[in-house]
């Protein structure tokens, strides 16, 4: 898990519970900033099952080589030596393509939140860079047989956009939705009358 806020801990554990105790994983660990190690230790308290191992880096923002250098030392610190490794990663999104790089050349099965990568030069975030650093990427998993996929909120997804969206976008039009309360001719029509609108509606 690189990167463990407040979602991971409230969305993900369980699923994590239930893939150790269904044996499709055997332990998992944690990669974070060494600045959120007070967080993280607060967010451990109770939680089950206990990480095996924390590993807490430094922010490496603006050098890219050391950022790069920190995200091979951490995934090879948590990796057991013949055993498959799978990563999440969640990190602030300026992380997101160091540990992404390290998972795919070193062929490990890897999840991403969208955005997927945000090429940081200097300080400063940099989008020419997204489209031949994605290629670049894309070409080096290619080789590799390692899985890689990007996890993506379903309002951004087009089969949530052209079935779901689309299709109450369609009834509240045929309906007339929200609804307006008639208001008598020659009367003007006052913001409170729109909010009342509003509740009714």
């Amino acid at each position: 898990m690189i990167g463990y806020d407040e979602i991971v801990r409230n969305k993900y554990m369980p699923c994590i519970k239930e893939a150790i105790e269904a044996g499709h994983l055997d332990s998992w660990s944690i990669v974070d900033l060494e600045g959120e190690r007070e967080i993280i230790e607060g967010r451990l308290v109770g939680a089950d099952p206990q990480p095996r191992m924390k590993i807490f880096v430094p922010a490496d923002r603006g050098n890219l080589e050391r950022a790069r250098e920190t995200a091979r030392s951490a995934l090879g610190l948590i990796r057991l030596p013949g055993l498959p490794m799978k990563a999440y990663i969640a990190t602030e999104v300026g992380s997101h393509e160091q540990y992404l790089r390290q998972c795919v050349e070193d062929g490990v099965d890897s999840l991403v939140e969208k955005p997927v990568l945000a090429p940081i030069i200097g300080d400063e975030f940099d989008p020419s860079l997204i489209s031949t650093t994605m290629a670049e990427l894309i070409a080096t998993a290619s080789r590799r047989k390692a899985r890689h996929s990007v996890m993506t909120l379903s309002r951004y997804h087009s089969i949530y956009n052209d079935r779901v969206i689309a299709s109450l976008r369609d009834r509240m039009l045929a309906w007339k939705s929200p609804s307006r309360r008639p208001v008598a001719p020659g009367s003007p029509r006052t913001p409170s009358d729109d909010r009342k609108t509003l509740r009714a509606g």
